[in-house]
């Protein structure tokens, strides 16, 4: 079970929100589905009734470092902005006791498989980049020619 909804409400008519530098980070995360490639990836599975599940507390730490979270309680601050979970889908958020609790769960495995999920992300978003780079470049060939 997971908190997060999956679903993206419009939010144009609401209030700024503090977190703002994180809509395009959370934008690029689901269009590459950062989240899907974590439940596939991670070993770590928890009880069926568990509230929080370790892919939830691996995308929620990674978003709030990429925020700037240098602690597991600052990752509780990124994500208690209400604009930002909705844009996001999230109906909760963990505090930092539940996010250090369940890393303490991890083995030598889950490690692994962690840093696997850096790798075929990393190279997921390079791939990405040198598509986008060898279309500028045949456009910018374009341009030149006419």
């Amino acid at each position: 079970m997971s908190n997060k909804t999956g679903r993206y409400p419009n939010i144009l008519d609401r209030g700024l929100t503090a977190q703002a530098g994180m809509v395009p980070v959370v934008g690029i995360m689901n269009k590459q589905r950062f989240y899907k490639q974590l439940k596939d990836t991670l070993t770590l599975q928890r009880s069926g009734n568990a509230t929080w599940q370790f892919e939830d507390i691996v995308y929620l730490t990674t978003g709030g470092i990429i925020a700037g979270a240098d602690a597991l309680s600052c990752v509780k601050t990124v994500w208690s902005d209400p604009v930002l979970r909705e844009i996001d889908g999230w109906n909760s958020i963990p505090d930092d006791t539940t996010l250090s609790r369940i890393f303490k769960e991890c083995r030598e495995t889950d490690v692994a498989d962690l840093q696997r999920m850096t790798h075929q992300f990393r190279n997921q978003i390079w791939k990405k980049l040198q598509q986008l780079h060898k279309r500028i470049f045949w456009i910018s060939n374009i341009n030149r020619k006419i």
